[in-house]
């Protein structure tokens, strides 16, 4: 009897799971699943989100620091302390000749306000952001060129304390050099130094990579984003176009004016009057809008932003999340050389 019994016991004892409980069962799964999917996305889209702020931050940072710190040598000129005559028109700083660079060297400083189309030949309208300042400076490069180093169509200066030659290289005798004759204190072959002579022109353009030469609906793969770019004077002769930094929609610049000559700016103006205005700049007051690269969901910019003596701006936009800097750079060399 004992042995008959114990199979149908077992039986009974093994009995699984109702449909009933499967389905809730499968209920709380799908359940926790969907929970845990959810938490994954907005974790992803905080992720990303975190990461466009934290590029959009880092580049405002470096666009800012890298024109603080070209204002900052505009008009270094290596030895030189008495510069030229102030020109009596504003220069082109589209040329490249020796000659017209040389007429320019007393204007470290020089700008274009909030232009509607590209007020200089060698910038195209395409090619710059409508409304946004442009900067022009202008100096020697920190480091010595050897006389035996000058390149071809290269525009290089060379200083003394009271005098100054600009012209092209190269020599064609560098120990017995028939262009850049200057000497340091005791003559001979003590020559002065030499250096590449710089024009650096920041503007915002509407992309970083244009199509073919400029920027259209097709640029940066269909999807322009503005960027601050210069150009700069290389020995090709012409000006060349360099993308600097991404995300960078607007710029708007004032002018530290130092009236009575003590190296400190009495007045900030959108744009000096004249030349002599303009070789009185010891300062300027920069103003930049930065955006992010990557859209932001669910996002959209109702901000406005104050840009100084260009007033106040509200651009909008769907997932573009923006952050204005500013800051107050001094002009090291025609400040002190005034103090």
């Amino acid at each position: 009897m004992l042995t008959s019994r114990a199979p149908r016991q077992m039986r009974a004892d093994q009995r699984g799971f109702s449909l009933i409980e499967l389905m809730i069962s499968a209920l709380v799964g799908l359940m926790l699943l969907a929970a845990v999917g959810n938490l994954v996305v907005n974790s992803s889209a905080t992720h990303r989100e975190l990461a466009a702020m934290s590029r959009q931050a880092e580049n405002g940072r470096f666009a800012m620091q890298l024109l603080n710190d070209e204002i900052h040598h505009a008009g270094f000129y290596g030895e030189m302390f008495d510069l030229a005559a102030t020109p009596a028109g504003l220069p082109d700083p589209c040329l490249t000749i020796p000659a017209a660079l040389r007429a320019s060297l007393p204007l470290p400083i020089q700008g274009y306000n909030a232009s509607a189309a590209s007020p200089i030949a060698c910038l195209s309208s395409l090619d710059h952001v409508d409304g946004t300042d442009i900067l022009v400076l202008r100096r020697a490069s920190t480091a010595v060129t050897p006389m035996n180093q000058l390149t071809a169509n290269a525009v290089y200066v060379q200083t003394t304390s009271n005098t100054f030659t600009v012209a092209s290289g190269p020599e064609a005798d560098p120990a017995n050099p028939a262009i850049f004759t200057l000497t340091k204190k005791g003559g001979g072959t003590n020559w002065a130094d030499v250096r590449q002579y710089r024009v650096d022109i920041y503007y915002v353009s509407p992309c970083q990579t244009p199509t073919v030469t400029t920027c259209d609906a097709s640029a940066d793969g269909g999807n322009p984003i503005p960027t601050l770019k210069r150009l700069v004077l290389t020995g090709d002769p012409n000006l060349q176009a360099e993308p600097l930094v991404v995300g960078i929609e607007n710029l708007q610049i004032e002018y530290g004016v130092d009236a009575t000559g003590d190296g400190v700016p009495d007045n900030y103006v959108a744009a000096p009057a004249d030349t002599t205005a303009w070789s009185n700049v010891v300062s300027v007051q920069l103003y930049m809008l930065a955006r992010t690269v990557e859209p932001i969901a669910g996002y959209t910019d109702t901000k406005t932003y104050n840009l100084g003596a260009a007033g106040a701006v509200t651009p909008g936009g769907t997932g573009i999340k923006r952050h204005l800097f500013s800051t107050v750079a001094r002009a090291i060399n025609p400040a002190t050389r005034r103090e």
